[in-house]
């Protein structure tokens, strides 16, 4: 069953496990950045710990070749915080927190020594930015379960 997800050349994420129809974004990165074939293997997951294996059509359209398996949540999940600092920094410490498996990221913001100042619209629009890096960088860990961030 693990094996499954290390061995496949993609692993992508989907809003919902029982009608897999994936985003124009992934959908493009698989065909073309990729150049998945439909022979390859691709496992998909909707984030919540549920994931099957499939090949993917020219259409990219979603063939489920396996059932559906199921990753247990982490009975002691982890969570990290840490303040922001200037540059892409965030970025990065979203991606190799999310790599690592922690389960939570807490971004706090600002504390008395930061720099870096966020309002309200600019938090939003970062937040959402983090979110996308760490769908990302557990779409390339392999991960079942996204962090929350």
């Amino acid at each position: 069953m693990i094996s499954e997800l290390r061995d496949s050349t993609a692993h992508v994420f989907v809003d919902a496990i029982d009608a897999p129809v994936l985003d124009e974004i992934d959908a493009h990165h698989l065909l073309r950045v990729l150049r998945v074939k439909p022979s390859d293997t691709v496992t998909v997951s909707d984030g919540k710990g549920k994931w099957f294996s499939s090949f993917l059509s020219a259409d990219a359209s979603i063939e489920a070749t396996s059932e559906v398996f199921t990753n247990a949540a982490p009975s002691w999940p982890l969570t990290v915080a840490f303040s922001l600092v200037k540059g892409d920094r965030p970025e990065w410490t979203v991606q190799k927190l999310t790599e690592i498996g922690i389960d939570e990221i807490v971004v706090l913001a600002p504390t008395v020594r930061s720099v870096v100042r966020w309002d309200h619209d600019r938090s939003n629009k970062n937040i959402e930015r983090l979110r996308r890096v760490a769908r990302e960088a557990a779409m390339q860990s392999r991960r079942t379960w996204l962090p929350n961030v």
